[in-house]
């Protein structure tokens, strides 16, 4: 039987990952600044702020029913949310609902046009879907569709236009993919283009933890 609180509590990284990919992204819509606050300090541990996160990107999806990176943001934070709730019934209903409307948002941004705006809130709903995938216990079976998102993200054209925050937190989170995946060659790679990109910055701890795992 697998323990769902012990699997909750051992996504805290990725998912502190994940808070660090969003604050640094470029918003193509108008989702207002307090509340991406709220979703970046409840997906790294704050569970009041991630119900309220939850509450008003919720509000947000009733006024744009078919926005894609708003029902890809509320699908992490509801999926984040399993780790605050009590019973396992109810952890167990959090991360279905958040990774559906992840999968969802997907969906949704295929559909969009294929212009530099659109480009940018596709890497940003796949590497927050990538990050939030591999990050869910091994239950779900997300961890291949994850890892193959951020993979597919950081070799993908154009990536390296991009702007160096934002490629700083896709290859964070595909190196942590690697590191579980338990590929040393890809994850090193990761995590030099990271030190390459800004070889300064809190992130940098980040890098250390996760070079020990493969003993660098």
């Amino acid at each position: 039987e697998i323990n769902m609180n012990t699997s909750i509590k051992n996504t805290i990284l990725p998912f502190t990952m994940l808070a660090l990919i969003t604050s640094g992204a470029v918003l193509a819509n108008d989702i207002p600044a307090e509340v991406m606050a709220d979703y970046q300090a409840g997906v790294q541990g704050d569970a009041a702020a991630n119900a309220r996160a939850i509450n008003a990107l919720s509000e947000l999806q009733k006024q744009q029913p078919k926005d894609a990176l708003t029902i890809g943001l509320l699908g992490s934070s509801e999926t984040a949310g399993a780790r605050y709730a009590d019973q396992p019934w109810e952890k167990m209903q959090l991360s279905e609902k958040g990774l559906a409307k992840l999968d969802k948002s997907l969906i949704l941004v295929k559909k969009q046009p294929t212009d530099a705006a659109s480009a940018a809130v596709q890497m940003q709903i796949n590497v927050t879907a990538g990050c939030t995938f591999i990050s869910v216990p091994p239950m779900f079976n997300r961890f291949d569709q994850g890892y193959r998102l951020l993979e597919t993200t950081v070799n993908s054209a154009g990536f390296s236009h991009s702007p160096a925050r934002a490629q700083v937190k896709a290859y964070m989170c595909a190196a942590q993919a690697a590191v579980q995946q338990g590929d040393k060659q890809k994850a090193a790679k990761y995590l030099q283009q990271i030190v390459t990109l800004a070889p300064q910055g809190p992130h940098l701890a980040m890098v250390d933890q996760l070079k020990a795992k493969i003993g660098e």
